[in-house]
């Protein structure tokens, strides 16, 4: 029989190195599973109304079986304001439910956290979760099997591009109109600015050569300048920075930060920063100088990027959920993420579940 128990926040030593060695194990865990990019969400994402539920489910022997770390969040709507567990997931691609060895282990964590805390908690949300390579609905349906109503459903589609063998069938990628866009652009901005070349910063020497502080400086300059700057709220812009600001601390000493910047001999006309771990490159924000939007800085600076991840031996090229035309161009698959709902054994959860009830 498994045992669910509430883990202290802030996080103790034991979690942390317990989280460190299952992490490795876990399927379908990714940078994202990665402590330091939750806690960043954490500290730089998350309401105040909200407060991170870490959790540990553990054996009749006392050993551990999975481990996450979600949040409580209130959810208002027509049966009142919610009482949900939540994944925290701001800015994430997809992870597992729970950290866990196994599928089984997986499923049969989330069915022990649900008979311990479904009596308290309306719904327990997990969002942009992995799929498991096609086993994800072995969890919903193994879940059902021992009693927990839940429901899984599509949350968005993320388009990656699986790095082919060699340049030229990377090329051979992008159609003709593109490949033509392409080269009009380089050819307009090295007309007005000189030799276009990418910088790629990936290994710690690398950022301690160019200096964070000065490299934060480029990066939140671009961003304020850029769309984001147009598009997102004051108080938005300044907690975006601020989260970067902590992943770009967090992992460019431990060589997973994955810059690339287009310069123009001292000007930056666009970048990209990622998070690269066991050959998969993970784009997280870009951003371009406005000046320049006509010639189509930031898809020039992707073609290079791209080459530049081949040659590297890199895999996979996450592109994330937000979908822009040159995502398109490039993309050679896309991968579904997932939400999945276990209703809790409250009223209102029952009620929800009611009214959520599939045919």
């Amino acid at each position: 029989m498994l045992t669910t128990r509430r883990e202290p926040w802030p996080l103790d030593d034991a979690f942390r190195a317990d989280w460190s060695a299952l992490r490795r194990r876990s399927p379908g865990s990714s940078v994202f599973t990665d402590l330091a990019w939750i806690e960043a969400g954490i500290a730089h994402g998350l309401p105040a109304d909200r407060r991170p539920a870490p959790l540990r489910v553990v054996d009749d022997a006392g050993a551990t079986v999975a481990l996450a770390l979600w949040q409580e969040a209130p959810l208002p709507g027509r049966l009142g304001t919610l009482r949900t567990l939540r994944t925290i997931d701001n800015n994430t691609q997809r992870i597992p439910p729970v950290l866990a060895a196994s599928v089984e282990a997986q499923a049969d964590a989330l069915a022990a956290a649900w008979a311990a805390l479904g009596g308290r908690f309306d719904l327990i949300d997990l969002f942009k979760l992995d799929p498991l390579e096609g086993r994800l609905p072995q969890v919903r349906d193994r879940l059902r099997s021992a009693g927990v109503c839940a429901r899984l459903r599509p949350f968005n589609e993320q388009p990656r591009l699986v790095l082919p063998a060699s340049v030229d069938d990377l090329l051979h990628l992008r159609n003709k109109v593109s490949r033509k866009k392409l080269r009009w652009g380089t050819n307009r901005l090295e007309e007005h600015l000189g030799p276009l070349s990418l910088e790629r910063l990936r290994a710690p020497a690398d950022f301690d050569r160019v200096g964070l502080p000065a490299l934060e400086g480029t990066l939140q300059g671009l961003i304020q300048r850029s769309w984001q700057g147009r598009a997102f709220t004051p108080a938005t812009l300044q907690s975006t920075l601020a989260f970067y600001r902590a992943v770009v601390r967090a992992f460019a000493p431990r060589g997973l930060l994955d810059v690339s910047l287009l310069r123009a001999a001292d000007r930056v006309l666009a970048f990209d920063l990622g998070l690269v771990e066991d050959g998969t490159v993970s784009m997280l924000i870009g951003a371009y100088d406005p000046d320049w939007a006509r010639f189509s800085p930031g898809s020039v600076l992707f073609a290079r990027w791209a080459r530049d991840s081949l040659e590297r031996g890199d895999r996979v090229l996450e592109f994330g959920g937000d979908y822009l035309e040159y995502k398109d161009h490039w993309a050679t698959e896309r991968v579904s993420s997932h939400h999945l709902r276990l209703f809790g054994r409250t009223v209102r959860g029952r009620l929800k579940a009611l009214l959520e009830r599939e045919p």
